[in-house]
């Protein structure tokens, strides 16, 4: 018989969780700050209506200008409710918190209403957050979905500028040398998010050696990050980047014994890395100037041997 009684109670447990769990909660009145009477009656009503539906006994003491937790749990109540309104320009936030008897939080909640409409989504999405725990972004359901919900996050400004630069080349290694220093020109993308930066950048240069008849073009395209020590107008900045590259040198050989002269080509490519250091002046305008200093090394070989060096160039954005 002992054991009889106890499946039905497991069967009662299983098939009525809502009677195993039911409890009854006390709903005071709602607050409004800026915001018409009506609509904190209108949460009222709704609050109390989809809290039922989830199966909690409530007490409505909405309409009591007295209402006091001491007179809520007189009436039965384990716990009441108190609900705030409070309305900006044209959204209104809907909070609510659930309180026991010894003033202790069990549960809160709170949600942004768009437009009345929004109103009985938000009152029910509240309502089940403040019962099972979990966020009312969570316990939505597709009927449930507010115009507020619908609208795109805000995203912050970042400023961002297209450039011009002009600068040299200096090779420490390999054949390219011959040329000390050699002239090139560079676009380049400056994004500006406020705590680093981020650049995007393609570079020409060319150089020729009349004494040996060697000349050399080199292309790189770069991606680079930088930390900015400045929040204003003059900023230095460190960092550094990664790139493609190419070295294309041709140089004439020794003469044949016949006393000609032949040209060869070679052209090697790969990625480069790079350190880098400059001052950004204008951050703060709509228009800015930089000077950077870059140290790069070459991943791959010119000519067979290892090739690094400097770069530097002035540039200006838009």
């Amino acid at each position: 018989m002992q054991r009889i009684h106890i499946l039905i109670t497991l069967a009662a447990l299983v098939l009525f969780p809502a009677a195993a769990t039911a409890q009854t909660w006390a709903v005071a009145p709602v607050k409004g700050v800026n915001i018409h009477p009506d609509f904190t009656k209108v949460v009222s009503v709704l609050l109390i209506q989809h809290l039922t539906e989830e199966g909690i006994t409530v007490i409505d003491m909405s309409n009591d200008a007295a209402f006091s937790p001491d007179a809520a749990f007189e009436k039965g109540a384990s716990a009441y409710v108190v609900t705030t309104i409070l309305r900006m320009g044209e959204k209104v936030k809907v909070s609510a918190q659930v309180f026991d008897k010894g003033g202790k939080v069990k549960g809160a909640a709170n949600l942004t209403a768009a437009n009345p409409d929004d109103l009985d989504s938000v009152t029910a999405r509240v309502s089940r957050a403040l019962i099972t725990g979990e966020s009312p972004h969570e316990s939505e359901t597709i009927y449930e979905v507010t115009e507020s919900d619908e609208v795109n996050l805000r995203q912050k400004k970042a400023n961002s500028y297209w450039g011009l630069r002009i600068g040299g080349m200096t090779h420490f290694s390999s054949k390219l040398t011959k040329q000390p220093v050699k002239p090139g020109l560079g676009l380049v993308w400056l994004f500006d998010p406020r705590i680093f930066l981020i650049e995007v950048g393609t570079d020409f240069y060319w150089g020729h050696a009349s004494k040996d008849d060697f000349s050399e073009f080199s292309w790189s395209l770069d991606v680079a990050g930088y930390y900015p020590f400045t929040q204003g107008g003059f900023c230095p900045y460190i960092g550094g980047g990664i790139g493609f590259g190419t070295r294309t040198s041709s140089w004439q050989e020794a003469p044949d014994a016949e006393g000609n002269y032949d040209t060869s080509t070679d052209t090697d490519y790969g990625l480069t890395v790079f350190a880098g250091t400059g001052i950004l002046i204008g951050r703060t305008s709509t228009v800015s100037v930089r000077a950077e200093l870059r140290y790069f090394v070459d991943t791959f070989t010119v000519r067979g041997e290892f090739s690094n060096g400097i770069m530097y160039f002035a540039s200006v954005g838009f």
